[in-house]
């Protein structure tokens, strides 16, 4: 092998020559690959990411497996797998957005005829909806429905494109300030305060309750309170 004039070449060990002698020797036609897994190593691996000793002390889903034939079952989302109805939000079709008043009511009529929500799934969107502005399927479900908060206002106005946002776009409607956060942190403050202060909170002619001249307290026939109490015991029955 030919020496190489370069300092390195002409040193006492030659490592120029040494060096192209080992690429000749490791060189190949072909690029180097790792060996492919067996199909049995591949499961095992993958059963390893899903059981192993932090897994147990400290559930995490391994994203990878959720493409894995054989494990994606596991990611399916909660509310896929629960009998719920399907969210009105799915009735929407760009051409009826070119229908005038008229042929509009005429197919939301249609439509509204052939809703249908079972008994059960009625009870299940009722128990997976408590938790309310905290719950994914409770922003889902009450989008496109007048609910009973919102019933007052629903009968009293003439046209709002406020209300129909809040009504159709329940999420992007969501607002909060000190006043809304301070109430939500003192909830069961409330609830434990209410008895003693009800009497007390019927002298301001802005409280939803009056006492009148019988003694017995009751809901004021024109608060908007009143509406969404007979909207709920009307859907209750």
């Amino acid at each position: 092998m030919a020496h190489c004039t370069c300092m390195a070449g002409l040193g006492e060990y030659d490592e120029v020559s040494n060096i192209f002698a080992i690429k000749e020797q490791v060189q190949t036609e072909d690029l180097f690959q790792h060996m492919r897994p067996s199909a049995d190593d591949f499961k095992l691996f993958c059963e390893q990411l899903h059981q192993s000793e932090e897994q147990e002390t400290k559930p995490k889903k391994s994203a990878i497996l959720s493409v894995i034939e054989g494990h994606s079952h596991r990611y399916t989302p909660k509310t896929v797998q629960l009998d719920l109805p399907t969210p009105l939000t799915s009735l929407y079709q760009s051409s009826r957005l070119v229908l005038d008043l008229p042929a509009l009511l005429e197919e939301g009529a249609k439509v509204f005829d052939e809703l249908n929500l079972t008994p059960e799934q009625c009870l299940l969107v009722e128990e997976k909806t408590r938790k309310q502005s905290r719950s994914r399927v409770w922003f889902e479900q009450r989008a496109g429905r007048v609910t009973a908060s919102s019933f007052h206002e629903a009968a009293k106005t003439e046209s709002s494109s406020s209300l129909i946002k809040r009504v159709c776009y329940p999420r992007s409607s969501q607002f909060s300030t000190e006043a809304t956060r301070w109430g939500l942190q003192n909830e069961d403050t409330a609830k434990n305060a209410k008895d003693r202060s009800l009497l007390e909170c019927t002298k301001d002619s802005r409280f939803c309750l009056t006492v009148p001249e019988g003694g017995v307290m009751s809901l004021k026939l024109n608060h908007s309170y009143m509406y969404q109490v007979q909207a709920q015991m009307r859907v209750a029955e």
